[in-house]
């Protein structure tokens, strides 16, 4: 357990070093360039958005996953249901979606930085 956490705070200090320049740009507004006839899907990541921010976490989900199966190329609706995952404490999927997110665009902060965040959380509850 213990190698464990030394490779995980190792790995985090990488991603914090590495990405430096990424948490640079992550106090910049989020600008995402969608094609047309991805409106909806956007509107329908708003509303799932929307959703997490009243505390709806059930009906924020089912919004998101929807996005994702109609696109699974639209990273915001990866970012968003990341945060759902996060206050529903299932860990392991918001890592998953800030991996897939930062898959979908590398140039994503906001990704890296939360998945380093929950890294450390993960490790936290763990040990606790």
């Amino acid at each position: 357990m213990h190698v464990t956490f030394q490779r995980i705070q190792i790995f985090v200090t990488l991603l914090l070093l590495i990405g430096w320049l990424m948490a640079v740009r992550a106090s910049e507004p989020i600008t995402v360039i969608y094609g047309r006839g991805r409106e909806s899907l956007m509107n329908l990541t708003i509303n799932g958005q929307s959703q997490l921010e009243k505390g709806d976490l059930a009906a924020a989900q089912r919004s998101l996953d929807a996005v994702i199966k109609a696109d699974p190329t639209f990273y915001p609706a990866y970012y968003i249901r990341l945060e759902v995952f996060l206050n529903q404490r299932k860990y392991q999927e918001a890592i998953q979606d800030c991996n897939e997110a930062f898959r979908k665009d590398s140039t994503f902060a906001e990704a890296a930085l939360l998945r380093a965040r929950q890294t450390i959380t993960s490790v936290a509850t763990a040990r606790a």
